[in-house]
Order: C-alpha cells, then sequence, then structure tokens
C-alpha cells in the first residue's frame, strides 16, 4: 500500500507507450532527466513535450510541468501544486527560488527554480510526489506516498506507523482513505537526511512507541502529540536493525554496520542509562563459534526470553536471557 513501485500498471497504447519514451530522450539535459525519472516512476504517469518544455501527466491530468526558458524569462523550473495557500507562503519567504506560475497560482500551483548552483533533489521529489497526490485519483494517490521504510508497529489505538523519505514520518488510521505525512521527523546526522527511514520499532506497556534508525539513533515517537524525543545514539556505528521491550521495563536493541559484528545494547526509558553489552558471539570452542553480522528481527517470547533473528544466506537464531 505504501510503496508506489507496487502498483499494477494498465497496459498501454503504442502512442502512451511511445510519450513514455521522452524518459531516455533528453540525455543532454540532466535536468530534465532528474524530473523525468521522479515523476514516470509513479503509478500511471505519462509526459508530453513541448519544444524544451515538458508536461507530466496522471491520468488525463496535468500534474507538473518542466520549463526552460518559457516564454522568453530564462528561467528553469518546475511547476506543481502544492496545499493551498502554501504557494504564497513559500514565494513569500525564498522568493529567489520559489515564484507565482503566471494562470496557475490562482489554483494552488508554485514554481521551484533549478537554474541556482546547487539542486535539492529531495525537494524536488517532495513537491512533484505531493502535487501528484493531489492530481491523482485516491486508488492510486493513497499508495504514492512515499518510499516507505523497512518496519511498521500498531500504537495502541490502531494506527499504524512507518517512515519514508528523508526520515518522515507516516501514519495510516484504519477506516480512513489517505495516509497522512506528519510533520516531524526521525533524528539523524546532518546531511544524511535523505537516507534515514525507522529500521526497528518496538513500544513500552503504555503504548508509546520507540524507534530505532538507519543512521543508529533511538527515538521516543508521542503518539498523543505526534512528537518525537531524540534519545541519542547507543552504539557508533549506523543502524538499529532490532528493538524489543524485556519483562524488566528495559529495550534491548542490535545494531551496527552490515560489514562488522552485530552489538547488542540496552537502554532503560527509567533513567535514560545506555548499556551495551557487547558482541553477538557464541562462543562454544572447539565445537562452534558463530557471530552475527546482519540482523533483522527481534521479537520477545513469553519467558522474557530475547530472540534475535539473523538474515544472512544461512541465517542462525539466538536467544538472550535479561538479567
Amino acid at each position: 500500500m505504501f510503496n508506489p513501485k507496487g502498483t499494477i500498471h494498465k497496459k498501454r497504447n503504442d502512442d502512451t507507450m511511445a510519450k513514455r519514451s521522452a524518459l531516455v530522450e533528453p540525455n543532454h539535459n540532466p535536468r530534465l532527466a532528474r524530473v523525468n525519472q521522479i515523476c514516470l516512476a509513479l503509478a500511471e504517469t505519462t509526459t508530453e513535450r513541448h519544444s524544451s518544455h515538458a508536461a507530466y501527466l496522471v491520468g488525463k491530468k496535468k500534474f507538473a510541468y518542466y520549463l526552460d526558458n518559457h516564454h522568453g524569462d530564462g528561467i528553469v523550473a518546475i511547476t506543481c501544486k502544492v496545499a493551498p495557500g502554501d504557494n504564497q507562503l513559500l514565494a513569500g519567504a525564498q522568493p529567489e527560488r520559489f515564484n507565482l506560475p503566471a494562470y496557475l497560482a490562482s489554483r494552488g500551483w508554485v514554481a521551484l527554480r533549478l537554474d541556482g548552483a546547487e539542486i535539492d533533489w529531495e525537494e524536488v521529489r517532495e513537491l512533484l510526489h505531493e502535487s501528484y497526490r493531489r492530481t491523482a485519483p485516491k486508488r492510486l494517490a493513497t499508495g504514492a506516498c512515499c518510499e516507505a521504510g523497512r518496519a511498521l508497529i500498531a500504537d495502541g489505538k490502531g494506527d499504524i506507523f512507518t517512515s519514508g523519505e528523508g526520515g518522515a514520518l507516516f501514519r495510516y488510521q484504519p477506516g480512513s482513505s489517505a495516509i497522512q505525512k506528519l510533520v516531524v521527523t526521525v533524528p539523524c546526522e546532518p546531511g544524511r537526511e535523505v537516507y534515514n527511514r525507522v529500521d526497528a520499532w518496538s513500544a513500552d506497556t503504555l503504548g508509546n512507541l520507540y524507534g530505532g534508525t538507519s543512521d543508529g539513533y533511538l527515538f521516543h515517537l508521542h503518539t498523543d502529540s505526534l512528537t518525537v524525543d531524540n534519545l541519542g545514539k547507543p552504539l557508533s556505528q549506523y543502524r538499529i536493525s532490532g528493538l524489543v521491550l524485556a519483562h524488566n521495563g528495559k529495550f534491548y536493541g542490535a545494531g551496527g554496520d552490515d560489514d562488522d559484528m552485530t552489538r547488542l545494547f540496552s537502554y532503560d526509558p527509567k533513567s535514560g542509562i545506555y548499556q551495551v553489552l557487547g558482541f553477538i558471539d557464541v562462543n562454544r570452542r572447539p565445537y562452534y563459534s558463530w557471530q552475527a553480522y546482519r540482523i533483522s528481527a527481534m521479537t520477545l517470547g513469553l519467558d522474557g526470553t530475547v530472540y534475535i533473528g539473523e538474515n544472512e544466506r544461512r541465517s542462525r537464531l539466538y536467544l538472550y536471557y535479561p538479567q
């Protein structure tokens, strides 16, 4: 539901496929090629070329334009639809980057210049995706919100949470027709926002959610206020790949880089203290010795045992017994 790549595409006629082939046409124009790549990755989209310009459609409705020297203004920009009033705010706050396009501004469209020294392509992607969601039919828009994270969790009310592009958090409330993008993001190291995801979730006995990110941060999501507390990094490595609440009230997690042995840690939410418990290393020499490198799942048994699942060609199940 969350991944637009999983959406079934309808069979196209030859004319539509010819329009789609414009993806490879502008090789001499890397900006246009990048915009094509973003827009045409969305479900049931096509493009129409007009000289140096391009229009992007979902069905028969246009959701974005690429404009190069439109009416001789010398500007390269994308034009897309945003939330009501946001175009005025963006153009007012950053007039050197955003402007109100003629004829379309009254309908909630904004233009973002692409002819600056640096282009924030994640910002471009977010704007184009937002415009697509506001234009596409509901059956497509509800499934095109983000490139989803690798983990999901339900809170005590049954709402589903996941992460997406740039560490953004998303919530789906059963019975609703859309997935809500929250205003908060998960913590990460500066400059790595684009790569950040939630790789592991857990919850305390009150239903408060805790998560571990691909950058190795632990955070607390308050589902009532939809705010995030950054709890820091329990390990110096990237990625928390497993997280579970044990019977002693502590969270136990696994993390580390894929090419290094996995480390186990604990976090006490009452004191805020971390403890690094060492490598996941089962030493039964001379009979056998197992070291875990890639952990992808953790869960708690009824007797309090922490089960740790490996993700290798020959994977093993590790058991940890908290004090």
